[in-house]
């Protein structure tokens, strides 16, 4: 919405930890990151039959990320503007 401030919060986060944000990830390193969700879409495809498609960004950026299994169930844990915790690869 035009005019609307959207502020991110570190949820998670103390003093003296390392923050991860979007603009230090590279490629096959394995994270442990805290996002905003701003874009969330079930997709056909994928050996389950179905993936979550998703953009998440940080004061930092923007990224895409994938979930491809449990993408339904794991879906419906969260909601566009959630701020979501995620590990993996």
């Amino acid at each position: 919405m035009r005019g609307t401030r959207r502020t991110f919060r570190t949820v998670g986060w103390s003093e003296g930890e390392t923050l991860v944000r979007i603009i230090d990830l590279e490629p096959g390193n394995q994270v442990e990151c805290t996002f905003l969700v701003v874009r969330k879409e079930l997709r056909q495809g994928g050996r389950s039959g179905q993936f979550l498609d998703l953009t998440l960004c940080d004061p930092s950026g923007r990224i895409a990320a994938k979930v491809w299994e449990n993408a339904a169930a794991v879906g419906e844990r969260f909601a566009v503007g959630d701020v979501v915790e995620l590990a993996g690869v």
